[in-house]
């Protein structure tokens, strides 16, 4: 069993340090406490990876607006999600909202008026699978961005950014348009959104 006041707070805040008075090192595990309590708490249902492969219908389910739980739909209100994992890992801002991240790979954008889901985005580093495998499940895409490459002014212009992120996969499916990013066989992520 891991000691997390040895591990977090007394290696980093040294007592006998000139910098730092007595019970400092108390002061900062107090503070830090709840957020180790929360960690406990999703460690009891978050799943390690890379652990996950392409289901086989994977196509039906994007068709149907949803990657890996029916309970998240995009769309749809994110309640019943909510109620099954009612620990995410923390809410963030990014480029066209904000979204929570779950235990599961997640992260989903939701609109903070309605609380409807309007993109899901599952992280590559969950899958074992390949980009070749991602293509025998859904087929050929509407484009590829490897067929288009940047120039080299391109790519030291975004090199860093969020835009750089490797290539691109657009499909339509169903309705919902879905990103695939990746690298080689390497799947990035993947990020279903529109339709409902």
């Amino acid at each position: 069993m891991i000691n997390e006041r040895e591990l977090f707070i007394e290696d980093e805040w040294k007592e006998d340090s000139d910098w730092y008075g007595e019970g400092f090192a108390d002061e900062m595990f107090d503070t830090f406490k709840g957020l180790i309590d929360k960690w406990h708490k999703i460690d009891s249902y978050v799943d390690q990876f890379p652990y996950r492969t392409f289901p086989d219908d994977l196509a039906d389910r994007l068709k149907n607006g949803y990657i890996l739980d029916e309970q998240l739909k995009v769309g749809q209100p994110m309640t019943a999600y909510e109620a099954k994992y009612p620990l995410h890992l923390g809410e963030y801002e990014a480029e066209g909202g904000s979204y929570f991240s779950f235990p599961d790979g997640q992260n989903v954008f939701h609109d903070d008026y309605n609380g409807n889901v309007y993109g899901i985005e599952l992280r590559g580093s969950y899958y074992k699978d390949s980009t070749s495998r991602l293509k025998q499940l859904l087929g050929e895409p509407v484009s590829d961005s490897a067929d288009y490459p940047m120039s080299d002014e391109e790519k030291e212009a975004i090199a860093g950014s969020n835009y750089d992120t490797g290539d691109i996969l657009d499909y339509e499916i169903g309705g919902y348009h879905v990103k695939v990013e990746y690298e080689g066989e390497e799947i990035i992520g993947i990020y279903l959104h529109g339709g409902g």
